[in-house]
């Protein structure tokens, strides 16, 4: 019989990025032999403090919804649909308490990838430290993420406890390497994303299932604001690659039409699923992004693109990519002078790109015995 891997992780956030990552690491361990089951623990869930929003913004936001034909359900009925068709998923966990009670039990269990370990996001739920796991179990981590080299003093004592009886642990940025070898005195391995575990023709797969009618060429544009503000940089990023290029914007974002002042935009108001942010990565003539992984899916997919990031603070996510892969080039930082470069040797970043993915397979191989 194959042997069970029980996999956690932040599949249930409607993030682009968290659930295609959460569907690559499955597809990676099937295909490595074993039966992949992902943990199905509600996050966010009560203990989590997810709404930093005001009163006023959420009555902004539902207008919002009301005049644009409420994307966000939309979308969230589309992420729904694509867990319970591609995930396969245990029993639901709706709260810390129901995973205690009744755990289920694999050979090995393993945490990642993604902000599974990014206090912001999971504050002292220790389940993303695999608290819950039997002391006769394995525990691995796969490119995990804390976003930070440093733990508030409140949270240092509960990672040393748990991630010191890890079987195997690797992270996904250099920062959480430093904060790892902080706290536990050893150093682990940097290993890819799992988005990046499968190739562009594997993920052509699911990108063709999309029904999103946008007519080709475009320039794409997916701004995120939660980690840092980038305006005014990636505004002029934007006007910059449009003056060039003279080609129709698709937005992502509400926000990404901020000052802008272009009227060739098309709005999707955020009512994609992620069949439909594969085909637009997939079909992109040129990518402007503040997201990891939209950094991520423009090199898998061999695009020209702008990744905008901030060097002051310690999420460190987007420039750990780019200089693992020697793809610094297309990296902007907001704390600089916006230079126009653009030179990107993608047979060069390919052949890395290569090398990283077998050697995190081979991680992966080697520790899920």
């Amino acid at each position: 019989m194959k042997k069970k891997i029980g996999l956690l992780t932040m599949h249930r956030v409607v993030n682009f990025g968290s659930i295609l990552q959460a569907y690559a690491t499955q597809i990676v361990i099937e295909k490595l032999g074993y039966d992949c089951e992902i943990i199905n623990y509600q996050y966010p869930n009560k203990i989590h403090s997810m709404d930093y929003t005001s009163p006023l913004l959420n009555v902004v936001q539902f207008l919002m919804e009301i005049r644009f034909g409420f994307p966000e359900r939309k979308k969230r009925r589309k992420f729904r649909l694509f867990r319970e068709k591609y995930l396969h998923q245990s029993e639901y966990f709706k709260t810390r308490d129901d995973l205690l009670e009744r755990i289920p039990e694999y050979d090995t269990y393993i945490v990642g990838s993604d902000q599974t370990w990014n206090i912001r996001h999971i504050g002292f739920d220790d389940i993303f430290l695999l608290s819950f796991v039997p002391a006769d179990k394995r525990r691995i981590s796969y490119a995990s993420s804390a976003a930070r080299k440093e733990l508030p003093s409140l949270y240092v004592n509960s990672f040393k406890q748990y991630l010191s009886v890890f079987n195997a642990i690797s992270v996904r940025e250099r920062h959480t390497q430093e904060l790892i070898k902080s706290l536990l005195g050893k150093d682990v391995p940097i290993t890819l994303d799992p988005t990046l575990l499968l190739d562009a023709n594997e993920w052509q797969f699911l990108a063709k299932k999309s029904k999103l009618k946008v007519k080709t060429p475009f320039i794409l544009v997916y701004i995120l604001k939660y980690s840092f503000l980038p305006y005014p940089t990636a505004t002029k990023v934007i006007k910059d690659v449009y003056d060039k290029y003279h080609l129709p914007i698709v937005a992502l974002r509400y926000s990404a039409r901020e000052n802008m002042g272009i009227e060739d935009v098309i709005d999707l108001h955020e009512s994609v699923g992620p069949e439909d942010f594969l085909w637009l990565f997939m079909n992109a003539s040129y990518v402007i992004t503040t997201s990891f992984h939209g950094t991520a899916f423009s090199l898998n997919f061999r695009k020209p693109f702008y990744a905008i990031y901030n060097s002051s603070i310690e999420d460190d996510r987007i420039y750990s990519l780019l200089h693992l892969l020697g793809a610094e080039s297309c990296g902007i930082d907001v704390c600089k002078d916006y230079q126009n470069v653009e030179t990107i040797n993608y047979d060069k970043v390919s052949e890395v790109l290569n090398s990283e993915r077998n050697k995190s397979i081979l991680f992966l191989k080697n520790n899920l015995k």
